[in-house]
């Protein structure tokens, strides 16, 4: 991930006094998250989803999380290495990367 983007959400937040309790940010997350299935379901019923706005929900995905690693202080780019690493260690024994097993 580009350490650029997650600084740039961090300053935006904090320029606009946007910050939030870590809970609030998860409800956010997951809201948004819901957009997306949403789309992902309109899709199948009323035909294709316009390229933009799934960009334009996807983008809104990717604003909320990165706005709940800056509130939790935890880094974007070390928690993606920790869990690719975790995922390999289980492909390597032969099992799904996302269920341990």
């Amino acid at each position: 991930m580009n350490h650029e983007i997650f600084e740039s959400v961090k300053e935006f937040n904090r320029s606009h006094g946007l910050s939030l309790p870590k809970g609030l940010r998860i409800l956010d997350l997951v809201s948004e998250v819901g957009e997306v299935c949403k789309l992902e379901f309109s899709e199948k019923t009323s035909g294709k989803v316009q390229l933009e706005l799934l960009e334009e929900e996807l983008g809104d995905c990717l604003y909320s999380l990165l706005s709940l690693f800056a509130e939790a202080e935890v880094s974007p780019e070390s928690a993606l290495v920790r869990v690719l690493s975790k995922y390999s260690a289980r492909i390597k024994k032969g099992g799904n990367p996302d269920s341990g097993k």
